[in-house]
């Protein structure tokens, strides 16, 4: 049996050694899907956390005390909750004064009177800390969206990596594992439903919110759909989420937004769904937690939970709270590149289903700033809190929910967000490409770009400006070719910055359809995205941004499930890629030819290279014909030639097989006029655009634009 000291003592070594170990959590942290995600917390001064590369450390009989504590609290404060909202004797007791009941900004009169929902609380988090005796106390009690399984899976995930090598494989199977806990979680979400299979959603509000990186998490975890308010609506009564094919009911709702946010009909001027708590109180859908739960989070009414608990249970409140001035025990702690003792306060979880109350064996660890408020750390370091003894793990569920296909169920802002995540990615890396191949031969060529009064400068200018969506506008006379071509090149990698953005904000909204690997490839796209915001990058950096962009690619043709909602997303990509090659099709220089030259001029010769090379199909021209550039082949690659697939003809391919796949006669339509607008030399690029943008704005209008009052409600109607 390992002893938390003999485990802690493997990990306080050298500050170096810490400090390697805590680059590699960071690094794991970063490799997972939701890595993107923090660096877009930190691009905005909103860090989340930094994992301690040393865990806190508790022995099993330590942790059956506070989980046998855990337990009898969510047993008490669910009966308390029943009392405040049903019979309120605890307050007809004069123990809970009816004045700052009332008061209270969290209490929900809607509730006041209502059925009682068939569990309060299906989550509970409790904040605790051991002071300087032994003991523990408790900090705050989480009632309302209680946040952390999350993050506890992601830094378990980072732990098992930084400590395999200190650990081995002895050591590891004594700390409890916590990868069932999800599986318990799902469990007890569906059992609050009288619906035999029932249809369950995570609810959040958004990237814009901190904790939005474990909603995203939790989602895939679950296997259930990360929806936002615009995603559900209210009819007849009940709760339902606009999908692609319709309307479909809502049976549960895993409530990630604040109770005072969830429904603007009960409290004004939030953005949530109307008529969600009238339904949830009519029994059309089940929140989790219930409507009202965060009243218990009120810390003006805190100090009398204790006594309304006793008197309703005639049990004592397990855990006393910390007090004023209590000294609080330290431990090991890596801060600051240096090894110290610090306190921390554990947030252990808890599910309660109906097989009674589950308590993680784990949790988050925070470690305190000296001064800080335990409800509130500074430092932003977070711990991996181990159990030791593997028989402490959540208990394999044996009545899992039955197997449900939702594949063609797809919420309507999910297919949108990859479509627009389709359009994003390619056209970034039209633009990384461009910039590359220019910059490139900048440097291969020097005199290419000052060649015949700048001619080629001018022209390669002309090409980013059509790329990244500029006015073409008229040169500043005072400005030389070559000047205005390096200004465009800055210009033009802040473009991509602009379209990396983009490509990140709607690939944070549908992690759950992305491979996990699609995680580092993120990270390293976040981090290119604010490298170029400043400007004009170097060859290999945008090199290295291509390549990243090419993973992606890569992972999305053939690691993403090619359901509805990855086929909006290519048909994003096949319209962008088509628009792409008749924009650079339309940019091309003029076939200007020397008297009895049948061959275009060294700058048309070169322009024809770098748009070939811009749309990735030089190679291809290369291995096929295996000589000089000539306008007649460079248009057939790119207009025409199927085998090509970033050929205008071979996009026009792939959006008559998804149009046809989705069942969608009149894409089918304008898809195929597409093919007939443009001739092996180049003429009808003006017409194809123009269809082209058409057939963008028939997508959005007919599957993503939201009707002001729908009234055919597709779904389970019974």
């Amino acid at each position: 049996m390992v002893r938390a000291a003999d485990l802690l003592a493997r990990f306080s070594l050298d500050d170096p050694a810490l400090a390697r170990r805590q680059v590699e959590a960071d690094r794991v942290i970063g490799a997972s899907l939701a890595g993107h995600l923090v660096h877009e917390a930190e691009g905005n001064g909103d860090r989340p956390w930094q994992l301690d590369p040393i865990p806190y450390v508790l022995d099993g009989a330590a942790f059956d005390v506070l989980a046998a504590a855990v337990r009898a609290r969510v047993q008490a404060l669910e009966a308390l909750l029943a009392d405040l909202y049903g019979p309120r004797l605890a307050v007809q007791e004069g123990i809970v004064p009816a004045e700052e009941l009332a008061a209270s900004p969290h209490y929900r009169l809607a509730t006041v009177g209502a059925p009682a929902p068939p569990r309060w609380l299906v989550t509970y988090a409790v904040d605790v800390v051991q002071v300087a005796d032994g003991s523990w106390r408790v900090v705050q009690d989480l009632t309302d969206t209680p946040t952390g399984v999350g993050y506890a899976l992601i830094d378990r995930a980072a732990m098992a990596r930084v400590a395999a090598e200190l650990l081995g494989p002895q050591a590891s199977s004594e700390v409890a594992s916590i990868d069932g806990f999800p599986v318990e979680l799902r469990h007890a979400l569906g059992a609050v439903s009288p619906v035999a299979s029932p249809r369950i959603v995570v609810f959040s509000g958004g990237m814009s919110q901190p904790a939005y990186v474990e909603h995203s998490l939790l989602a895939a975890q679950l296997g259930f759909h990360l929806v936002l308010p615009p995603d559900l609506v209210v009819r007849r009564g009940r709760l339902w989420l606009r999908t692609l094919g319709g309307f479909d009911r809502v049976d549960v709702v895993y409530r990630r937004l604040a109770d005072a946010e969830v429904d603007p009909l009960s409290v004004a001027g939030t953005t949530g769904v109307p008529g969600l708590v009238a339904a949830a109180a009519d029994g059309g859908v089940v929140l989790a937690n219930a409507y009202g739960t965060a009243v218990l989070e009120d810390p003006a009414l805190a100090r009398h939970w204790p006594a309304a608990v006793e008197a309703l249970t005639g049990e004592r409140l397990p855990l006393a709270p910390l007090a004023p001035g209590d000294a609080l025990a330290t431990v090991p702690a890596f801060r600051e590149g240096r090894l110290g003792q610090a306190p921390v306060v554990i947030r252990l979880h808890a599910v309660n289903g109906p097989d009674g109350v589950t308590v993680m064996a784990g949790g988050n660890g925070r470690v305190l700033n000296d001064g800080d408020d335990p409800r509130r750390p500074t430092a932003r370091l977070a711990k991996d809190v181990w159990v030791l003894g593997s028989d402490r793990a959540a208990p394999v569920v044996v009545a899992p929910l039955p197997q449900v296909d939702l594949a063609a169920s797809v919420p309507t802002r999910a297919a949108d967000a990859m479509y627009w995540l389709g359009r994003a990615a390619e056209r970034a890396e039209a633009l990384a490409k461009a910039a590359r191949v220019i910059t490139s031969r900048r440097l291969t060529d020097p005199s290419l770009a000052g060649h015949d009064g700048g001619r080629w400068a001018r022209r390669m200018t002309h090409v980013l400006r059509i790329l990244r969506g500029a006015a073409a506008g008229a040169d500043d006379p005072s400005t030389t070719a070559v000047a205005a071509l390096d200004a465009e090149l800055a210009a033009a990698t802040g473009a991509l910055s602009a379209r990396l953005h983009a490509l990140l904000a709607e690939a944070a909204l549908v992690g759950e359809y992305l491979p996990v690997a699609a995680g580092r490839v993120l990270r390293n796209l976040a981090a290119a995205r604010d490298h170029f915001v400043h400007g004009r990058a170097a060859a290999d950096e945008l090199d290295a941004c291509i390549v990243d962009l090419a993973a992606f690619a890569g992972l999305w043709a053939e690691s993403t499930v090619q359901g509805p909602a990855w086929r909006f997303g290519d048909i994003g990509r096949r319209i962008e890629r088509a628009l792409v090659v008749l924009e650079l099709v339309d940019a091309r220089a003029p076939v200007a030819t020397a008297a009895g030259d049948d061959h275009p001029d060294v700058v048309a010769a070169a322009t024809l290279e770098i748009l070939l090379a811009a749309n990735e199909s030089l190679v291809a021209y290369r291995r096929r014909h295996r000589s000089d550039v000539e306008p007649g082949a460079a248009l057939h690659l790119l207009l025409d030639a199927v085998e090509n697939p970033h050929s205008y003809l071979a996009c026009v391919h792939r959006l008559a097989e998804h149009v046809a796949a989705i069942d969608w006669q009149e894409g089918r339509e304008a898809v195929a006029v597409l093919a007939g607008l443009v001739d092996e030399h180049g003429a009808g690029v003006a017409d194809a655009r123009r269809a082209l943008l058409a057939l963008a704005d028939l997508v959005h209008d007919t599957w993503f634009a939201t009707p002001v009052n729908p009234t055919v409600v597709r779904g389970r109607l019974q």
